[in-house]
């Protein structure tokens, strides 16, 4: 019997030979999300089975009961789940004296905001293809009696908010961020709009006139591309390109002297105010959310707590650090209630999360 046994396995069954990226992994889930339709388990099962079993070990099947041929395959499939979940490892981090790692923001506002000067403009709100994704329009106001004020666009948690500028750009809004843009461009020198939080550019091309991101530490100055730029209060800034090219300056004094670099498609400038760094990057990673979804890959427990407490406006506490550093593969739709997000990380976490009133602890 140890001889059968052995002869089956001489190719493991169920260890995949290639692992889905976390790309395919979104995909996936994307088109889920979307409707469409996915192949029957018992079906595929089966298929499986005779695979396996029939072709390529014939005799075996005549030899060995079939409870115990299914068994074996029930418990292959079985490790394959568990390999793909927990596919994680851990990542050197800083112990912070604080394990409140996000503080949610006190009479947070519900509506999404425009405003001119000293004046509230009244917008509509569309919806697209994405429950959390809406477009913003407005009327025009008077640019004669307003061409020297500037236009504060302000996103509320759990929003994403696109905006068509005067020169065709468009900009997505992330939860919890603010943009200042002109209503009108000047029409000498640059396009400047300001950044407060987290947007996605799509800029449209015009040499004449570069495109500059101003968000406080850090400059982002692009003639036509597509680029997110992320500068929360507290938190480093970072520039990801996804095509064109970007060149980013930081202001005099924050590291000794003004720094400025030239980003490639695939690259991400980091900024902390004391370093600068430069390295590849999965840009969806990064962009994910201007298109309604929660994306990470290979990124920090710590990470992925803050982005969802920063999208539901909660705090996030770990009661225990220990669980600071682990990674994970993680996606899912950001029209999820809080407490689909939480089951769903359950799953793929070692530590436990709850919701206790407007926190989110870890332990």
């Amino acid at each position: 019997m140890s001889m059968q046994l052995n002869d089956i396995n001489q190719k493991p069954i169920g260890e995949p030979e290639e692992m889905a990226t976390p790309r395919e992994e979104l995909l996936v889930r994307r088109a889920l999300l979307e409707g469409h339709s996915v192949p029957d388990a018992k079906e595929e099962f089966l298929k499986f089975k005779k695979m396996v079993v029939e072709k390529e070990h014939p005799s075996v099947s005549r030899r060995l009961p079939s409870a115990l041929i299914k068994s074996l395959l029930a418990a292959a499939a079985c490790l394959l789940v568990v390999f793909l979940l927990f596919n994680k490892e851990k990542k050197a981090v800083d112990m912070p004296d604080e394990h409140r790692i996000y503080i949610a923001k006190e009479a947070a506002a519900d509506d999404i905001t425009i405003e001119s000067g000293k004046m509230q403009i009244a917008c509509r709100v569309k919806p697209t293809d994405s429950p959390v994704v809406s477009e913003v329009t407005y009327e025009q106001i008077d640019l004669d009696d307003y061409v020297d004020q500037s236009t504060t666009l302000s996103v509320p948690q759990g929003k994403v908010v696109r905006i068509s500028l005067s020169d065709g750009s468009q900009v997505w809004l992330n939860a919890s961020s603010r943009l200042v843009y002109p209503e009108r461009f000047p029409v000498n020198g640059p396009r400047m709009v300001k950044l407060e939080g987290e947007a996605y550019f799509h800029v449209a091309k015009d040499a004449a006139h570069p495109f500059i991101v101003d968000c406080g530490h850090v400059k982002t100055r692009v003639l036509g591309t597509q680029f997110n730029v992320k500068g929360f209060s507290g938190e480093s800034t970072d520039v990801t390109l996804v095509e064109g090219s970007v060149e980013v300056t930081t202001k005099e004094g924050n590291v000794g002297k003004q720094e400025t670099r030239i980003l490639h498609p695939g690259q991400q400038l980091s900024f902390s105010g004391k370093h600068l760094s430069l390295r590849e990057v999965d840009t969806d990673t990064f962009t994910a959310w201007h298109e309604g979804m929660f994306y990470f890959d290979n990124q920090t427990l710590r990470e992925v707590m803050t982005e969802i407490g920063r999208w539901y406006n909660m705090n996030v506490i770990f009661e225990d650090v220990k669980y600071l550093g682990d990674t994970l593969h993680f996606s899912c739709d950001r029209s999820w209630s809080v407490q689909q997000v939480l089951t769903e990380l359950q799953y793929i976490t070692e530590c436990r999360l709850r919701k206790d009133e407007n926190s989110l602890i870890v332990y």
